[in-house]
Parts: C-alpha cells; sequence; structure tokens
C-alpha cells in the first residue's frame, strides 16, 4: 500500500504538480474562452467547429512529432517552450482584443498555437515525473497528479464562465494568459529543487532523424504486445467515454429538465469521483495486474453511464456520475504508472506523444458522433450507445491473454 505523504514530502512533486494543475485550468478556461469570443461574434456552429479542428489537428499531428523532442531535449526545456507559446498567445489575443476587437485571422492561428504548446507540454510533464520520483512512489504521485489535473480542467470551465459573466471575454482571456505564466514559474523551480539532489539530465545527442526516431517509437509499441493492447483499448474506449461527458449539458436540459445549478453539481460529482480513484489507484500497488485494473475501470465507465439511461433523476444521478469519475480517476492513474514503469525512458516521451495523437483523435471522433446520433435518436439514445460500448470493448480486452498479464518492472 503506498503512502500518500511520500510525493507530498517532495519539493519538486509539489511544484510539478501545481504547474500541471495550472496549465490544466487554463487548458479548459482557453477552450471556453475562445469558443465563447467566437460564437458572440460571428453567430456560426462552425466557426465554432473550426476553432475546435485548429485545437486538435496540433494535438494529433505534433502529438506523434513533439515525441523526439521530449526524448531528446531537456523535458523542462520542452514544458517552458509549451507554457510559452500558450503565455503569449493569450496575452496578445487579450491585447488586440481590448485595442482593436475581434479579428479571426488573430483567434484561429492562435488557437492553432496554443494546440501545438498543449502537444508539448503534457508529455513532456508526464515523462519528467518518473524523474523525480522512486518507482515504488509513482502509483501515489500519479493518483495525485493526475487526479489534481483532471479535477482542474472539469474546475477550468466554469471559473472561466464566471469571469465572463463578470469581467468579459477579453479580461477572462488575459487571466487565462496568467495560469500559463503561472505553471511556467512552477516548472522553473520544480527543475531548480530537482537539480539540488539530481544531475541534471544533459540534451540527447541528435539521432540519425526524427522520422526515424519516430518509426523506433512505432517499433516498440508493436513489439510490446501488452502495452499495445493496453493502448488500443484506452483509444477504442474513448469516443464512447467523450459521446457522454462532451453533452451532459443536453442530458440536464432535455432529459432532468434543469438548469446550470443541477449541472454544477453533477460535474462536482464527478470531480470528486476523479480525485478520490486517482488517490485510491495510487495508494494501492498495482503493479502485478495493470491491465485487468485499467480494463475493469473502463468497464465500471460504461456501465455507470448506463445508469444515467436508466435512473434518469438528480439525486441518483449524482452517484452514478461519481462512480464514472471514480473509474475515470482509478484508471487515469494506473495508466500513465503502468507506461511510466514500463516504458524505458528513452522511449517515454515519444510514446506519450502518440498515445495524446491516438486520444485527440478519437475524442474528436466521439464528439462528432454524439453530436449526430442526439441529433438523430436524441440524448438518452446516444447516452446507451456510449455505455454499451465502452462495456462491451473492455468486456472484449479483458479476455486478452497480453492485457491480463501486463506487469511492470
Amino acid at each position: 500500500m503506498g503512502d500518500l505523504s511520500l510525493p507530498v514530502r517532495s519539493k519538486a512533486f509539489g511544484y510539478l504538480w501545481s504547474a500541471s494543475v495550472s496549465s490544466a485550468i487554463g487548458t479548459s478556461a482557453g477552450v471556453l474562452c475562445l469558443t465563447w469570443l467566437v460564437f458572440t461574434q460571428t453567430d456560426s456552429a462552425l466557426d465554432v467547429a473550426a476553432l475546435a479542428i485548429t485545437q486538435i489537428v496540433p494535438l494529433a499531428v505534433f502529438g506523434v512529432f513533439g515525441g523526439p523532442l521530449v526524448d531528446r531535449f531537456s523535458r523542462t526545456k520542452i514544458m517552458l517552450v509549451g507554457n510559452g507559446l500558450r503565455a503569449v498567445v493569450m496575452a496578445s489575443l487579450s491585447a488586440y482584443q481590448f485595442e482593436h476587437g475581434f479579428a479571426w485571422w488573430i483567434v484561429f492561428p492562435g488557437s492553432f498555437v496554443l494546440g501545438v504548446g498543449s502537444a508539448l507540454f503534457r508529455p513532456a510533464l508526464n515523462a519528467f515525473l518518473p524523474q523525480t520520483m522512486k518507482v515504488e512512489q509513482l502509483g501515489v504521485a500519479n493518483g495525485l497528479l493526475q487526479s489534481g489535473t483532471q479535477t482542474a480542467g472539469v474546475l477550468g470551465g466554469p471559473i472561466a464562465g464566471f469571469v465572463i459573466a463578470g469581467l468579459g471575454v477579453d479580461f477572462a482571456i488575459l487571466l487565462n494568459g496568467t495560469t500559463y505564466a503561472l505553471s511556467t514559474a512552477f516548472v522553473l523551480v520544480a527543475a531548480r529543487s530537482h537539480r539540488r539532489g539530481h544531475p541534471p539530465r544533459a540534451d540527447s545527442t541528435p539521432g540519425p532523424g526524427f522520422a526515424r526516431e519516430i518509426s523506433e517509437g512505432f517499433a516498440y509499441l508493436r513489439g510490446a504486445k501488452g502495452l499495445l493492447s493496453l493502448t488500443l483499448v484506452s483509444w477504442a474506449t474513448t469516443p464512447f467515454l467523450y459521446m457522454f461527458s462532451s453533452f451532459l449539458v443536453v442530458y440536464v436540459s432535455q432529459v432532468l429538465s434543469n438548469g446550470a445549478l443541477v449541472l454544477g453539481f453533477l460535474f462536482a460529482a464527478v470531480a470528486v469521483g476523479v480525485v478520490s480513484g486517482g488517490i485510491l489507484a495510487g495508494r494501492y500497488q498495482l503493479q502485478h495486474a495493470f491491465g485487468t485494473y485499467y480494463t475493469f475501470s473502463t468497464l465500471c465507465a460504461g456501465m455507470a453511464i448506463m445508469g444515467l439511461v436508466f435512473f434518469r433523476t438528480p439525486t441518483a444521478d449524482y452517484l452514478v456520475v461519481f462512480v464514472y469519475g471514480l473509474s475515470v480517476g482509478f484508471g487515469t492513474t494506473t495508466f500513465f504508472t503502468c507506461v511510466q514503469r514500463i516504458v524505458p525512458n528513452r522511449l517515454l516521451g515519444r510514446y506519450l506523444s502518440m498515445n495524446i495523437a491516438g486520444t485527440y483523435v478519437m475524442i474528436s471522433a466521439g464528439q462528432l458522433c454524439g453530436g449526430v446520433v442526439i441529433s438523430i435518436g436524441g440524448i438518452v439514445i446516444d447516452f446507451a450507445i456510449a455505455g454499451i460500448g465502452a462495456a462491451v470493448v473492455s468486456l472484449g480486452v479483458l479476455v486478452s491473454p497480453a492485457v491480463r498479464t501486463l506487469r511492470a518492472r
């Protein structure tokens, strides 16, 4: 059983956790700020969709090509570049908004650069974590890091909404930029704190080329059958989970006939579940059966989504979405702990970047499918497909020997 106090005692981990949480708040808030800005200025759903694409494309593309950068150069430097790009974009956009007003040729390229920054920052942070922790502490550290990051992502949107309502979208964009600046400061302090007890990680000697290094990453994943199966189940269940989570607001409005207050409580229940699941996974050492535990968590998430199809009352739904959050928090922490303990350090950045690229492609697919299903059959049908799909994929993978025998070193 892991000691939750061990990572907390590490100053480097504390600063890294703060950097991750600040960045997650900024990412979530930034999506809402720019979406609100574009829709209120253009009144076009197509423009909103185009805005989403400008962030998803770099996450998918740079998610692959950014991997060699994370493995070749100092991971703290990559985090600083990612945060720096995002802070400059939001500050510049805010200044232009204050002075000149809305301009699509500023907002859309800026959104693209935000996606590039995110594609660099997150894999570098998750690859840097094992450098700050002993192997036996990774489970607990991931529990605290992933639960804090996911909760911050859930809360970032509502926080931005309150700021927009009270102070306006221009000021909200400016404040959004400060979250990335704050995250940058935490990364700098984390790197300095880490160097006091460890020799700095030197930049790697350039290899035969980016294409060769990317191919090496793919070749490693193809050869690691258990990890490949775990990655594929993660990608396969992601669209179904986002067919649910992206449209919870529609469920609250159309099925529960309620408004923002109930939606806020549901998001809060999800957040509490995510934190609880992340801490639970970190508390117990699961390295003897990573694949089984992760796949079981996605099965539970699918069953929780099905609960909303059957109960359809706010009181019961609070418990149901708590179980969903618990499953997601548990699964995410288990997944990253498994990856950090199995993948060689020299390939870790490439694997995490490939995983992010695949994940965001699947998120987009889930959101697109969810929108189509809702327009044809309604939100209840969408949730039913999401829950059944996640559960069926998970059950199918649970019988795979490669997943059941996946172990950590």
